[in-house]
């Protein structure tokens, strides 16, 4: 399995039916001292969010993850390096989602998202 694709498991179920694509690109530092790495994915749309960020989330976490071990010189195999980043990766995600839970969104964003229409100004002409 291309290690940038998160196939659906068990704790996953539902969460989407296809596989996304992510573009994983590795920049060199101007004084060489070192890269960025970018990972792209694709747009979505009539998903649930919740869920679209999880596997963003969870599919960079062990990616990054990864890559630092390799990184150390740490070469394991596979099929048990995959189960442990995966169980970091959700404890991690399960600990940012409750910090985004708790950030509360301000009555008037929540008003504005609400309504149907533009409100007509009594001033217009």
């Amino acid at each position: 399995m291309p290690f940038g694709t998160l196939l659906v498991t068990d704790s996953l179920a539902g969460m989407r039916k296809k596989h996304m694509v992510v573009r994983t690109r590795k920049f060199g530092k101007p004084n060489g001292s070192g890269d960025y790495i970018v990972r792209e994915f694709d747009d979505f749309e009539y998903v649930n969010p919740e869920h679209q960020i999880m596997h963003t989330f969870i599919s960079s976490s062990m990616w990054f993850d990864r890559h630092n071990l390799k990184m150390n010189g740490l070469e394991v195999p596979e099929e048990l390096i995959d189960k442990v980043l995966f169980k970091r990766a959700i404890k991690e995600w399960q600990n940012q989602l409750e910090k985004f839970k708790s950030v509360e969104i301000p009555k008037n964003l929540l008003e504005l998202l609400e309504a149907d229409r533009k409100k007509r100004s009594s001033q217009a002409a």
